[in-house]
């Protein structure tokens, strides 16, 4: 599956009305984008699936309203996922010795076999009681809420949230559920819960939803609808949020006191992670969501539940009538609140999202001044083209005559600065494979200006600040704009370039991936002469194509009718020669609004 929305949609038709090169700015408006049609793609032979896991956590239903609602997508057949994305299922993992944070090193909740045992949880002084904390205005809208409600339950084989029954003693309780997403509050009772044998964890979820995928560009769409309840739930004292609290006790109603507030000083915060995530592959993932924790707020660190760990914390007791109870699992509280939409979002997570603040970095929005003292900072990121184990389909995207490249640029700026604001320039060269999550998002964090291979290192993009460009070098035929929808929810400008066709490399590719003795050998030629068609078109035009052209570029529609295997994968494989006149053209173009004043 390739689940990254493409170029070739309607969505992107009133971006160009001719034929020139345009870069997508945030659009002021306040309606949502359409959502572009994943692609399709068949798995890779090959394929290691000794490390495979058990399928996730049942669903939880999304409590925002159907029309704010996200629905996964399937994970694509990446280069780094392409072996992650096999359906044989194996047993779950035990232990995960190379994560920081695996269950079994942190000791939140332990796997032995089928028995879940608790083992070092987290010392939470006093006991599970029920309260009510809501967060209102600063990041969020006026119609929502962010709320934690402390004793919430799971039940976990329905994936239902199940809340305290005290809540309705409060005024205005059906208005309040609505504003923290819960349009039909179930509650539950004690005798319910007593019969489940319900174990009570000294756990916060602060992400009620099992986030399903932990691919970096894909993660982040995962989660940056959710990012304002996160945000709130961490924001520092002061005037940025309205808050509040209510607790029960004696059966009546009561405000919290600064003393008997939970927040945040006894928080021990957890999420539920997809189980693959608790392995290398999954380190960025969980350094973003470890970052979101005040060091100094917090007593405890983020806390992961992996897999299906949480559907078997609770085992079913038989009720009187002979069937089986759902299992139930009571958390010392649970983060709700109501997703938002897309473009309102756009810039709100600066400058005081815990995002930027507890790693450092500058939320602020660029200023476009430029003058003698002002330095242009531009970061190209490359890739390593190695292959893994030799195939073919999983290597590439590497820039070829990077040097030509990066002097290219440089010229362009210095003669800009030189022509009128006196600015200077400072260009770095990056590879990101192998790099600490925070230097990732302190070099992205810091440039103006970001050129270079699509890639999963692109998903940093979110650290990027208001004014920035992110410039995207495609390959040939791979029409697709997960970064640039990325960049436009974090409020950040986007373009493209696509690179020279790489004919041998896609060959090699197709032939290894359809072999003569598949069922699919006999679609390899017609197929390639498709390709060959479309790079003969594309040489026509030296100077680039423009934003309107590059529908004629559409490989899609050939792949569907052939139904050839592994197409995406083969074309994200090639080398990456950036035309370099289109670069200046596109450069040109956003310099002017960079240094506007």
């Amino acid at each position: 599956q390739n689940s990254e929305p493409s170029l070739t949609t309607s969505a992107f038709s009133s971006f160009a009305s001719d034929n020139t090169s345009v870069i997508f700015y945030p659009p002021q408006d306040t309606s949502p984008p359409s959502q572009p049609p994943a692609h399709s793609e068949q798995q890779p032979p090959q394929q290691d699936q000794s490390h495979q896991t058990k399928a996730v956590l049942p669903p939880v239903p999304n409590p925002a309203p159907p029309d704010q609602q996200i629905q996964p997508a399937s994970p694509p057949a990446t280069v780094e996922s392409a072996q992650e994305s096999a359906p044989k299922p194996v047993e779950v993992e035990k232990s995960v010795p190379d994560s920081p944070r695996a269950i079994a090193d942190t000791g939140a909740v332990a796997s032995s076999g089928d028995t879940i045992t608790r083992a070092d949880l987290p010392d939470v002084s006093g006991p599970i009681s029920v309260f009510v904390e809501v967060w209102n205005g600063g990041e969020l809208p006026d119609t929502a809420s962010v709320c934690r409600v402390g004793g919430a339950v799971i039940a976990s084989a329905r994936g239902a949230l199940l809340l305290p029954p005290e809540i309705q003693q409060l005024d205005g309780w059906t208005e309040l559920m609505k504003k923290c997403g819960v349009l039909k509050p179930l509650f539950y009772n004690d005798a319910e819960l007593r019969a489940s044998t319900t174990p009570e964890w000294p756990l916060d979820l602060i992400h009620m939803q099992p986030i399903p995928r932990y691919h970096m560009p894909h993660f982040v769409t995962d989660v940056y609808f959710h990012l304002n309840k996160i945000g709130a739930l961490f924001a520092p004292p002061g005037d940025l949020y309205s808050y509040n609290c209510s607790s029960f006790e004696g059966g009546r109603v009561s405000k919290c006191s600064p003393s008997q507030s939970s927040r945040l000083g006894g928080l021990a915060p957890s999420v539920i992670l997809e189980a693959k995530a608790a392995g290398e592959k999954g380190t960025w993932a969980r350094s973003v969501l470890e970052s979101v924790v005040p060091e100094n707020q917090a007593a405890h660190p983020m806390r992961f539940l992996y897999g299906d760990e949480l559907a078997n914390l609770a085992a079913a007791k038989p009720s009187s009538g002979g069937g089986e109870l759902t299992p139930l699992v009571r958390f010392r509280s649970i983060t709700i609140g109501r997703s938002v939409s897309h473009n309102w979002l756009k810039g709100a997570l600066r400058p005081q999202h815990a995002l930027f603040r507890n790693n450092g970095l500058n939320g602020s929005p660029i200023e476009p001044t430029c003058n003698a003292d002002t330095a242009l900072r531009v970061l190209v990121v490359d890739r390593n083209a190695e292959r893994v184990g030799g195939r073919p389909h999983t290597g590439g995207r590497n820039l070829i005559e990077r040097d030509a490249l990066v002097s290219t640029i440089k010229d362009t700026i210095t003669s800009f600065c030189n022509a009128g604001p006196k600015c200077s320039v400072q260009l770095e060269v990056s590879l990101f494979e192998n790099m600490p999550f925070r230097e990732q998002a302190e070099r992205m964090n810091r440039a103006d200006i970001v050129i270079g291979s699509h890639g999963a290192a692109f998903a940093n993009a979110m650290f990027m600040r208001r004014g920035a460009l992110l410039f995207e070098v495609l390959p040939f035929g791979y029409l697709v704009n997960i970064f640039g929808q990325i960049a436009g929810e974090f409020g950040i400008s986007w373009t493209f370039t696509l690179a020279d066709p790489d004919p041998r490399q896609v060959e090699e590719c197709i032939r290894y991936c359809n072999p003569p003795d598949s069922e699919t050998a006999d679609k390899v030629d017609p197929w390639l002469e498709s390709y060959a068609q479309l790079a003969s078109k594309f040489a026509q035009h030296p100077e680039g194509i423009g934003r309107t052209q590059v529908r004629e570029y559409n490989i899609e529609k050939i792949s569907k009718r052939l139904n050839l295997r592994f197409v995406w994968p083969c074309l994200r494989s090639q080398s990456l020669r950036a035309n370099r006149q289109h670069v200046v053209e596109l450069l040109k173009s956003h310099l002017p609004k960079r240094c506007s004043m």
